[in-house]
């Protein structure tokens, strides 16, 4: 029997525990007994358990372990001291480097990261984060540390602004206190979390795009360094880094970059009253201006018409709604502002995006 310190009650324990099952399933019948807390394992004779794998970080748990006596453990926690345990962990400098490649891809120009100092998981996704933005030029990124988030006045800071939260629950947070303020996610401040947990990203006032980890490869990975200490006795504290997969996008950062004041208000209109937008001329005089300059400057600053960028945001909301919810094809196509669903799939057609039954396949 294998010994596992997860807590479940987040995306990546869960992503976690599906690689531990998946070893088991293809290479080794091994039984686990997952603990959330650490504790005397007062039911269970030390000596049953022939390893552990789990969420250990330092001397404390090493003592822990052997007082329980288990033999071997490898840690998947970004935390773990060096020397202290073998390690299987996500290579979090390079988290944060895919969060400043995709910003900077997108064209930003003013940049802000916030994480926990005194946790190293965090400390290396916003150092890689500022360092990459540091060699492609870029002179400051301002620091937004979560105990003073509540006293931060976002509307002082630089936009269109690019926020990197080292993970998804900070991002939620710090997405709360800036839509308090009066502030547009996107089109103001884009905010970028880390985790992809469903139960945070999908949810939020503003749905959160996050860097997708390679969880399960990490316990699978850590389950093939267990079994080599088990059968030679290995004894290597060296840590393993397993790189991330990629963005997962959604709304927090589908905005546009634009300064003008005139389509950044015209944007967040849009994204406001997409659903019951009635034409462009509304829209024109919503903004202050008249349909022939707002169909100009459109074009100057986003490439596209008022009417092809609203229809673009409405399937990307019709996509969002597919992928997280089990609503029907035509109430989809009511929320999103088609109203009926030959519209919706016309619309998805033409913007290269694929149908309803292929994209709920994907998410499933």
């Amino acid at each position: 029997m294998i010994l596992t310190q997860i807590p479940i009650g987040q995306g990546y324990g869960l992503e976690v525990f599906r690689g531990l099952n998946r070893f088991r399933y293809k290479r080794a019948r091994w039984l686990f007994k997952n603990f959330e807390e650490l504790m005397p394992l007062s039911d269970y004779d030390g000596k049953t358990f022939a390893g552990a794998i789990g969420f250990f970080h330092d001397s404390t748990h090493a003592q822990y372990l052997r007082e329980q006596g288990i033999p071997f453990a490898v840690s998947v926690s970004g935390n773990v001291h060096s020397g202290i345990f073998p390690g299987v962990v996500t290579d979090d400098t390079r988290v944060g480097r895919m969060a400043a490649q995709f910003f900077l891809r997108k064209g930003f120009h003013h940049f802000a990261a916030s994480g926990f100092p005194g946790l190293p998981f965090s400390r290396k996704r916003v150092a890689g984060f500022t360092e990459t933005l540091r060699e492609k030029g870029v002179k400051e990124v301002h620091e937004i540390p979560p105990p003073f988030i509540e006293t931060i006045d976002f509307k002082k800071l630089p936009t269109p602004l690019a926020l990197f939260a080292a993970n998804d629950r900070l991002a939620a947070e710090l997405m709360n206190h800036i839509l308090l303020q009066g502030i547009n996610i996107p089109h103001d401040i884009s905010v970028l979390g880390v985790d992809n947990d469903e139960m945070v990203a999908a949810h939020c006032a503003v749905p959160l795009s996050s860097i997708r980890l390679n969880s399960d490869q990490v316990a699978f990975a850590a389950c093939e360094r267990l079994e080599k200490m088990l059968t030679e006795g290995e004894s290597s504290m060296k840590v393993k880094l397993i790189p991330p997969v990629d963005v997962m996008e959604r709304r927090s950062t589908g905005g546009a970059i634009t300064s003008h004041p005139v389509i950044r208000k015209a944007l967040s209109y849009i994204d406001e009253h997409l659903e019951t937008l009635p034409d462009i001329s509304a829209l024109a005089r919503a903004v202050g201006t008249n349909r022939r300059m707002l169909e100009r400057l459109f074009r100057h600053e986003m490439g596209l018409s008022p009417a092809q960028w609203i229809v673009r945001q409405r399937c990307q909301h019709a996509v969002d709604l597919f992928r997280h919810t089990d609503y029907t094809v035509e109430h989809v196509a009511a929320l999103a502002g088609f109203g009926d669903r030959r519209r919706l799939y016309r619309a998805l057609k033409n913007n290269n995006l694929p149908l309803p039954s292929r994209i709920r396949k994907k998410s499933g």
